[in-house]
């Protein structure tokens, strides 16, 4: 798996465009700050940094389900998001070059996984800010 690059962003910049997903992130972003404002109150450093985390994957789950959901409505899009996830992701487990075709026959709880390991190794609420404010919508 790599690191999200400027090319990455621009793509899913162009997802997000024809999506109208934007204001799902707006929305995410705004939760997220609000969950960043509810862990200040929590003493306990392990807890807040727990309640982060999973504060965090929900949303970050929360907008991929919104953005898989829109999608799928469009093939040319569709095709696009799967590009994107092989891309980041580069192979799979055994070491095979994945392909966007790849990802489209995955069970979904794979493809979640997936994307969940993409978000671990990246700053997805970065990415998504970055790739929405390239967005003229």
């Amino acid at each position: 798996m790599r690191e999200i690059n400027t090319r990455d962003t621009v793509a899913f910049a162009r997802i997000i465009a024809v999506t109208n997903i934007k204001e799902d992130i707006a929305k995410a972003s705004a939760k997220g700050a609000a969950v960043k404002a509810e862990a200040a109150k929590i003493a306990d450093e392990d807890e807040r940094a727990a309640f982060i985390s999973r504060e965090t994957e929900a949303l970050g789950i929360d907008v991929c389900i919104n953005l898989l959901m829109k999608a799928v409505a469009n093939p040319k899009t569709e095709q696009q998001l799967y590009e994107l996830i092989a891309g980041i992701a580069e192979t799979d487990e055994n070491g095979k070059k994945l392909k966007a075709d790849d990802i489209g026959k995955m069970k979904i709880t794979d493809t979640i996984a997936l994307v969940k390991q993409i978000a671990e190794a990246n700053n997805l609420v970065d990415f998504f800010r970055n790739a929405s404010a390239l967005t003229t919508k």
